[in-house]
């Protein structure tokens, strides 16, 4: 369907797509808030931090991260967090760690 063709009905796919996003929008904030609220996005972020280090440790052989894993890792958060578009949280581990700039993507 073009917009010359039909414009009404290409006005109102393009009204529902928007409408659509919105809401997607709206249900992502309403569920972030509700799990940082209650506690369990906190719990998330630890229990993956967790599984990560462990996953180190086993690769060393306790003998604690090489340089190379903490940076796999450090990318590896920064992924999921970039993926989640946790942007705030992104720019605030990066500082922390000591990692640089964040890439603008």
């Amino acid at each position: 369907i073009s917009a010359s063709q039909h414009p009404s009905a290409y006005t109102h796919v393009q009204t529902a797509a928007m409408e659509e996003a919105v809401s997607f929008d709206e249900l992502k904030s309403s569920v972030v808030g509700v799990l940082e609220s209650s506690g369990a996005l906190a719990e998330i972020r630890a229990h993956l931090r967790s599984r990560v280090y462990k996953a180190i440790r086993r690769q060393e052989g306790n003998e604690g991260p090489s340089q190379k894993l903490c940076r796999f890792s450090a990318d590896l958060i920064a992924e999921f967090l970039e993926f989640h578009n946790l942007q705030h949280s992104l720019s605030v581990f990066y500082a922390e760690a000591h990692l640089g700039e964040v890439a603008q993507g």
